[in-house]
């Protein structure tokens, strides 16, 4: 009965255990019409299968003694299954139960570990935007503090500049203009309108190929000369020299000086490099500042109250100009001999 006991022989023929003999019997021949061997082919192996365990079905279930065998072997079978059911079931059971408090430790393990993550973000945030603050709160210090420096060095520009303008002599702001008068046939307008555009002028005096323009400051003097030394002016075409026929007047070496002075230093704010460099090529006080070392970042020229001016070229000939200029030179070499 071993093999058997594998088998349930009341669902094989679909019926209950209370059943009787008689409808066991029924059963039987019901289920064998479908898998006797004269009914279906000899080569059918399920059917002839089938067959078989029908055969051992209701033999052992129509034998009273094999059946009451067989009811207590599967009645054992049936408690046998239902308790391993129950252990299978407490095991599920428990399984599930360590599933879940596994899941929800590894839940909780992840809902801290995100907190961690926030809070080590918004610390980062916190930081970055600290940070942030601290170097534009720099950055606007820097910019103040540079701000403060450029107002002192304007100021002191403006200083150096009106004391070079205060010392300056009376012809010191006042150039005389040499042209071809055969190559270039120009009046008295074609001057003002080639030199007022470096400020106001205060006196022309006009001759052909040779005239004098006063500025009312040495600061448009000094534009309108740097200009001269320059290629790509139309001023190439034309001879300009200081009126009184020195290199450069002191007046106008001391506004060249300032000019210089602020350059270096405005450099220096700007760019330390650059000034460091621009202090070890730069030329003496002295030296006429050309136009490629003009300073980038010079302020408005100093307004002049033309009642204050000293030039006189407005009541003056050329060579009542020249006339005074020249005495004043000789009593000066008078003097120094």
């Amino acid at each position: 009965m071993e093999t058997d006991e594998i088998h349930d022989y009341y669902a094989i023929l679909g019926i209950d255990p209370s059943t009787d003999s008689k409808a066991i019997a029924k059963a039987y021949r019901r289920l064998a019409l479908t898998c006797h061997p004269d009914k279906v082919s000899p080569d059918d192996t399920d059917a002839a299968a089938r067959f078989l365990l029908l055969s051992k079905a209701y033999d052992t279930l129509t034998d009273p003694q094999k059946r009451r065998t067989y009811d207590e072997q599967h009645k054992a079978r049936l408690a046998k299954l239902e308790k391993l059911k129950m252990m299978d079931e407490t095991r599920r059971k428990t399984r599930q139960d360590l599933f879940d408090r596994e899941k929800q430790a590894r839940q909780h393990r992840n809902e801290a570990q995100m907190e961690q993550l926030r809070q080590r973000e918004q610390i980062e945030r916190l930081r970055e935007e600290g940070e942030r603050q601290r170097k534009q709160h720099e950055q606007e210090q820097q910019l103040l503090f540079k701000q403060m420096q450029e107002a002192i060095l304007v100021k002191e520009l403006q200083t150096n500049i009106q004391s070079a303008v205060d010392s300056a002599e009376e012809f010191d702001s006042s150039i005389r203009v040499k042209w071809d008068k055969k190559k270039y046939l120009l009046v008295q307008a074609d001057i003002e309108e080639l030199f007022e555009k470096y400020g106001d002028i205060q006196a022309l005096i006009f001759k052909e190929g040779n005239s004098i323009v006063a500025f009312q400051s040495i600061e448009y003097a000094m534009m309108a000369m740097d200009d001269y030394g320059s290629e790509q002016t139309i001023l190439g075409n034309f001879k300009l020299q200081w009126f009184d026929g020195s290199e450069t007047p002191a007046s106008v070496r001391r506004l060249q000086a300032a000019y210089k002075h602020y350059q270096t230093r405005h450099a220096l704010l700007s760019d330390p490099a650059k000034a460091a460099a621009a202090a070890q090529h730069s030329t003496s006080a002295s030296a006429t500042v050309s136009p490629d070392n003009r300073p980038t970042a010079r302020p408005e020229p100093l307004a002049v109250d033309p009642s204050k001016s000293r030039t006189r070229f407005a009541n003056m000939s050329l060579e009542e100009a020249e006339s005074v200029v020249f005495g004043r030179i000789k009593r000066q070499r008078a003097i120094h001999t």
